[in-house]
């Protein structure tokens, strides 16, 4: 028999994915955005094993309200009454082309008691696992609006959340042995009309991690070939079904890859003439980032010159 002594320095340690960190002598420390996924690498000589690793759970995506709305309104009271409908009326649409429209309309009870109309789904909206539940909500006029959670024993709880006359992202946490989100309910006290606009529901299995910022890009173009990139800061891999490259206004094939970032694309003869390439990507969270370049000798007759100095000379040329 042999003895074989190693000890953890003598291995090459790495991880991919930024899914953290890990030291020298194989001390891995895990990074705070929930739901990345990589490997832990372990190389030593001609020997390499791959661990992968997934960081806590992914936040879910519950609906973007972008296909056909499946939502009903309803009331106890006779005096108050509600609609539920999609509106793609781009002030009042945050993420993508539609949002939910919830619309309320009230009269005065006699005795002053407070009315309510609930708007509910039709589908179940899963609470399974969940912590935390974020939606981007605005309203005209302002108003409160109240989670509706069904819980497991056929009761309701609420939480509360206020709609302001911008968007703004509010948070609802999500009831101990809740079983589904069953939607929405708006109370007023007296006369009122008004709509609550809500859009991208998200839930969490912990903390909150929000991401409001679209993915970072880069153009560039030369000697008849684009590089570019297009990269998210929330960590989450982009795939090339989240990105769009076009040349005067028709798609570009391209080439890219998830784990660098890096796009390249070869272009066509653009000796005469003024063109435009722009790359367009899309994050998990469906932010959007768009990036544009003017390519062609023509730019340096450009009969906007007047504009030198504008905002618009951009969009203009």
């Amino acid at each position: 028999s042999r003895i074989i002594a190693e000890t953890d320095d003598l291995f090459q340690w790495s991880v991919t994915g930024n899914i953290g960190t890990i030291s020298q002598d194989g001390v891995f420390t895990a990074g705070k955005t929930l739901g990345l996924s990589g490997d832990i690498v372990i190389r030593h000589k001609d020997f390499t094993q791959t661990i992968p690793v997934t960081i806590g759970q992914k936040p879910k995506i519950l609906d973007t309200f972008e296909s056909e709305s499946n939502w009903n309104a309803s009331s106890d009271f006779q005096q108050i009454s509600g609609t539920v409908s999609r509106t793609e009326k781009l002030e009042n649409v945050r993420y993508g082309n539609y949002a939910l429209a919830l619309q309320y309309q009230a009269s005065a009870m006699d005795d002053g008691s407070v009315q309510t109309v609930s708007y509910h789904a039709n589908y179940p909206i899963s609470m399974a696992g969940l912590s935390n539940v974020t939606a981007f909500l605005k309203a005209s006029p302002e108003k409160q609006i109240l989670f509706d959670f069904a819980m497991g024993d056929g009761t309701i709880q609420q939480r509360a959340a206020y709609a302001s006359s911008n968007w703004s992202m509010v948070t609802a946490a999500v009831p101990s042995g809740a079983v589904s989100l069953r939607g929405f309910t708006i109370s007023c006290p007296g006369e009122e009309t008004g709509t609550v606009y809500v859009d991208q529901l998200i839930g969490y299995s912990s903390t909150v991690q929000p991401d409001t910022q679209g993915p970072a890009l880069t153009l560039q173009a030369a000697n008849g070939a684009l590089n570019a990139s297009a990269l998210d800061a929330s960590g989450f891999l982009l795939s090339s079904k989240d990105l769009s490259l076009n040349l005067d206004g028709s798609a570009l094939a391209f080439q890219y890859d998830p784990q660098s970032g890096a796009i390249s694309a070869a272009l066509p003869d653009l000796s005469a003439g003024l063109h435009r390439i722009t790359l367009t990507a899309s994050d998990y969270f469906g932010n959007i980032s768009r990036a544009s370049i003017n390519v062609g000798p023509g730019f340096a007759s450009t009969p906007f010159n007047d504009l030198d100095n504008e905002w618009s000379k951009d969009y203009a040329e």
